[in-house]
């Protein structure tokens, strides 16, 4: 990192906002080397004035960042599977008449070449046809059973009666409430999908998700799960919220979760 880029980290994005009329999320994305919000143009012209006000030699920041605009984006969309599960066929009946008539099939052939049978050889096919006829009986009976069954079953109704004990239930809720106009980068720790914005007085993100971030300055106040937590400073602050649990951290920890990046 360049010595001059070191210099505004520290001056911070709210004061090089207010000194030079630079949008605060511009600022942001230039102090954290992350260009996504700009266009070339835009970002030449920032780092000169950022030059001129600042006296600081960006040479280093300007390269990489042309650099950047000069080279490919890769853009990695989600892929949703959707499997369709097809509905499972009984082959209960089916099974039965092949077992059967294999068997048939095998006195048959087991008594038709017998010397010692008595009585004449009944036709194989009556035999099939007869054997089919009574199984198609006996599973049609199963089913209109098994139909009965139901209907009993769904006409009862049982009734079952529990004494749920009386607590408090506490709405969750991810509120930031700031009387200054604040920048702030939000990622979405599952995805990493990145966000940013500037606001004033309230932002609201949904606490039923886990999120990474990252603020301009620090006269911010959070109200999470019921629970509020107030701030006081001048630098920019960063927090991770997890699993509903909420808390500051430094800007390793910051890295560590944001597989290396400052932002």
């Amino acid at each position: 990192m360049s010595e001059g880029l070191e210099k505004l980290q520290a001056i911070g994005a709210q004061a090089i906002y207010e000194k030079t009329h630079i949008p605060v999320g511009h600022v942001q994305a230039i102090l954290h080397e992350s260009y996504d919000g700009l266009n070339k143009i835009q970002f030449t012209g920032f780092i000169s004035i950022l030059e001129r006000e600042y006296n600081l030699d960006l040479n280093s920041v300007k390269l990489k960042g042309i650099a950047y605009f000069d080279g490919e984006k890769e853009v990695h969309e989600d892929e949703s599977i959707f499997v369709k599960v097809q509905p499972k066929r009984s082959y209960k009946a089916l099974y039965i008449i092949i077992a059967v008539i294999v068997f048939l099939v095998f006195l048959f052939t087991f008594y038709a070449d017998s010397k010692e049978v008595a009585e004449p050889v009944v036709n194989e096919n009556e035999i099939i046809q007869k054997v089919k006829e009574k199984v198609v009986d006996e599973v049609n009976n199963s089913d209109v059973q098994e139909s009965n069954e139901s209907v009993v079953e769904t006409n009862t109704t049982v009734v079952v009666e529990e004494t749920v004990p009386q607590e408090e239930v506490v709405e969750k809720s991810f509120v930031i409430k700031t009387h200054r106009k604040l920048w702030i980068g939000y990622i979405e720790l599952d995805t990493n999908k990145k966000h940013q914005t500037v606001f004033k007085k309230e932002f609201n993100l949904d606490p039923n998700r886990d999120w990474l971030i990252t603020l301009g300055h620090g006269y911010v106040d959070f109200e999470i799960n019921g629970q509020e937590y107030t701030y006081k400073s001048e630098k920019g602050l960063k927090f991770v919220y997890k699993e509903g649990e909420f808390k500051p951290i430094t800007l390793e920890e910051f890295k560590r979760f944001n597989r290396g990046y400052v932002w």
